[in-house]
């Protein structure tokens, strides 16, 4: 049941697997926090048509679109990846 994780830098087993469930949850639901208000910026951004059409010609505009998109689909990959780890770990602890 040992393994090494290079997030926390350490060997997880049965005296800390606990804590390294309970961090897998926490980046998860910190990822999609993220996700979560990024949308909701973007939803509050595109609501405001007059604002919108201003900001659309401007090359900051653009830059920030596309950093918050690529923060938003790595932060999706981000939480699917942890979901997944997730359950190998709960799958792992039913077959011990």
């Amino acid at each position: 049941m040992d393994r090494h994780c290079p997030w926390i830098n350490n060997c997880v087993g049965h005296k800390n697997y606990k804590f390294y469930i309970l961090f897998l949850f926490y980046a998860c639901l910190t990822a999609l926090c993220v996700v979560y208000l990024m949308g909701m910026g973007a939803a509050i951004l595109f609501s405001r048509r007059n604002a919108f059409k201003k900001a659309f010609n401007h090359a900051w505009f653009w830059y920030t679109m596309t950093l918050c998109g690529s923060v938003l689909l790595g932060g999706l990959y981000f939480s699917f990846h942890l979901i997944n780890l997730l359950v190998e770990q709960f799958e792992s602890l039913e077959d011990n």
